[in-house]
């Protein structure tokens, strides 16, 4: 866990995003913020199945299929990528 003191703002997004199978939309104001950490994640199993740590330079390749991706991520990460980008410098 990243203590909030270590964490970076990163801005905020805002999207709107439609579930073409549901027909729902979802709509958010988010404040972003970016950290390190070493510690292991405590995943809720209802929730999380699967988490892969990945290099900035790795996420960044990985995501230029969006395929495999929720709606909102590539919003969220466009506007978090310069902090991210600061942080990787670090």
């Amino acid at each position: 866990m990243v203590a909030p003191d270590g964490l970076v703002p990163a801005g905020t997004v805002t999207y709107e995003v439609a579930d073409p199978a549901s027909g729902l939309v979802e709509r958010e104001y988010d404040h972003l913020f970016v950290g390190r950490t070493t510690d292991q994640p405590q995943l809720n199993p209802a929730e999380v199945a699967e988490v892969t740590a990945l290099s900035l330079a790795d996420l960044v390749a990985a995501t230029t299929d969006w395929s495999g991706c929720t709606a909102w991520f590539s919003i969220v990460l466009q506007a978090a990528m310069p902090a991210l980008s600061s942080l990787a410098r670090l």
